[in-house]
């Protein structure tokens, strides 16, 4: 009989961590001209991570998901929250300097795929 209770014990815990996403942070480099990783995966909650690494670029969303930032030296860190804003699906963006909007995956853009947006957190 104990080994039933220590067998059910252990499929709850199971079948309550199948439900909760881990909340993560992707680090995209920004850098002579390309972004590094070019497609990141992410889940609503999750932190994009932009860090430069040379150059000046402007990042813009194609779709709007953030207000345009430019990552240089004095600018070198830009975080971007994944919030219900990101859609389940693939959101792109690109450097006004070195890209183009609707551009990838041409020169100087990214792609972000937004994988699990039901486990969120609200």
């Amino acid at each position: 009989m104990k080994k039933l209770y220590i067998i059910l014990f252990l499929l709850l815990i199971v079948a309550a961590n199948q439900g909760f996403a881990q909340i993560k942070t992707v680090t995209v480099q920004v850098s002579s001209n390309k972004y590094t990783p070019q497609d990141i995966a992410v889940n609503v909650g999750d932190t994009i991570l932009f860090q430069w690494v040379g150059g000046t670029h402007p990042t813009e969303s194609d779709d709007a998901l953030w207000t345009t930032f430019t990552s240089s030296s004095t600018n070198n860190i830009k975080k971007i929250p994944v919030t219900s804003a990101f859609t389940q699906g693939f959101h792109t963006y690109y450097c006004t300097l070195h890209g183009s909007k609707g551009g990838y995956p041409n020169f100087m853009t990214g792609r972000i795929s937004v994988n699990n947006v039901a486990a969120s957190i609200a």
